[in-house]
């Protein structure tokens, strides 16, 4: 996950983990302390992926608004089951490199088979 840029929606002490281990491979955690501070670095700097601890107070706002523009991948810390192609769910207590492989898997390009390709 080299230089990705990541949201992290959540618990101080949480986002500082996941940016302690996402920096040790050159990217960079974004961590918001407010719903117009997330909102606002959303806009800002478009991460490529966003983290979003569902126990936040203002954590349903951001996640609708986020979804409002259709902002992907989106990873939810909840213990709820999410069944959506750009929304992806763990369990709230996963570590901080549980979170970074699940970033890795969803930030995968996704390759097209060249059977699927059809030429004009």
């Amino acid at each position: 996950m080299k230089q990705s840029l990541i949201l992290y929606v959540g618990e101080r002490e949480a986002g500082e983990a996941l940016a302690a281990r996402v920096e040790r491979d050159g990217g960079f955690v974004y961590l918001p302390e407010s719903l117009m501070q997330a909102l606002g670095m959303y806009i800002t700097y478009f991460p490529e992926a966003i983290v979003i601890d569902m126990s936040l107070s203002y954590a349903d706002e951001v996640y609708r608004h986020l979804r409002s523009v259709d902002a992907a991948p989106i990873i939810l810390l909840t213990d709820e089951h999410i069944r959506s192609t750009s929304v992806f769910a763990l369990p709230r207590a996963s570590s901080a490199e549980a979170v970074v492989e699940m970033i890795e898997r969803v930030l995968q390009p996704q390759r097209v088979p060249i059977g699927v390709l059809r030429y004009a």
